[in-house]
């Protein structure tokens, strides 16, 4: 599995599946590169039937150089995206790096429905009619989401409607290998094991949203959106950092989402680091470390919606511990 955004996500969909009908090995956190794909490896036994393996790289040359380590037989992309531009120029190299996956003998290819990929013959997803894997009807609520592939509905247990696409590659691989949609729905249920990553954790009368794992354009401009629908009666805080790696169009995309922010209503704008200052908030922060000095935190409401999104690098996870003290102390005032 690679692409630009949803690897792990969808690394984990897929491995809750395919766990219920035999033993089946994955990718553990994000050990996707050089090192990590081998020490994953290493760790096949004789009674795995499958290994979910994550594919990650910002340099030309080396999804390539994974795949010949591991042999897929199975491919996967899960997006072509804004990520990783100080390397690989624009999306035409996103898309000539993640796309070398497909170009090596697979029995399926599964990928978006973009015409970038009509030269291949595989399995397409995506909101069109003419997909293999038609997304439609997509209705999120408190807990989950549910939504049609094809003419079968599904839900997963989060609000976080971005998910679905990650769940739908998901089912379109289980349907491929003929598992049986119950099964596939049981899988889709269990917790994923990922961190950071539109991690909604509740604190007394509110909600913190940690999405720092990573940041590009594409995934920032989703967590924003959902951030602004998530529980719209209750004070809205974000705190974005820096979207690294993005090349001589860092300032452009950095630009790009203030511009989004500035046509949004909401309680307040804190961003961090060296190119968020193009967010235009109302308070920046050289590092994480000065807001958290800052003390600005003891100024939000106890029942606010905050959300944390920033390339992993920023380490905004920090300032959690300090969000679930204050809003405690809060609270008992």
């Amino acid at each position: 599995i690679t692409g630009s955004v949803g690897k792990t996500t969808t690394k984990e969909y897929i491995f809750n599946i395919l766990s219920e009908i035999a033993p089946t090995l994955k990718t553990l956190g994000n050990e996707n590169n050089l090192i990590g794909l081998p020490k994953t490896i290493f760790r096949i036994k004789p009674i795995h039937k499958f290994a979910v393996l994550e594919l990650g790289s910002n340099h030309f040359g080396e999804i390539s150089y994974l795949a010949d380590i591991c042999s897929p037989d199975i491919g996967i992309i899960t997006s072509v995206g804004a990520a990783h531009l100080e390397f690989f120029g624009n999306l035409d190299g996103v898309f000539k790096e993640k796309s070398s996956l497909l170009r090596r003998p697979l029995e399926l290819k599964i990928y978006p429905d973009d015409e970038k990929f009509s030269e291949f013959a595989g399995i397409t997803f995506g909101t069109s009619s003419h997909c293999d894997y038609r997304i439609s009807k997509i209705k999120p609520s408190e807990n989950s989401t549910s939504f049609f592939v094809n003419f079968e509905e599904f839900s997963i247990p989060t609000p976080y409607e971005k998910f679905v696409p990650n769940a739908t590659i998901a089912i379109a691989l289980a349907s491929e290998m003929q598992i049986s949609k119950s099964l596939i729905r049981k899988g889709l249920q269990k917790p994923l094991s990922i961190s950071q990553r539109m991690e909604i954790i509740p604190f007394n009368d509110g909600f913190i949203l940690n999405d720092c794992y990573n940041a590009n354009p594409d995934s920032m401009k989703a967590a924003i959106a959902f951030w602004l629908k998530f529980h719209p009666e209750k004070p809205h805080v974000a705190v974005l950092g820096d979207m690294l790696e993005l090349g001589e169009k860092t300032d452009f995309f950095h630009r790009e989402i203030g511009k989004i922010l500035k046509n949004e209503h909401f309680h307040l704008l804190i961003s961090v680091g060296k190119f968020a200052r193009s967010f235009q908030a109302k308070f920046h922060f050289p590092s994480v470390q000065k807001l958290i000095d800052s003390k600005i935190y003891k100024t939000f409401s106890a029942n606010s919606v905050i959300l944390l999104k920033a390339s992993h690098s920023v380490a905004l996870e920090k300032l959690i511990p300090y969000l679930r003290q204050i809003t405690v102390n809060q609270r008992k005032d």
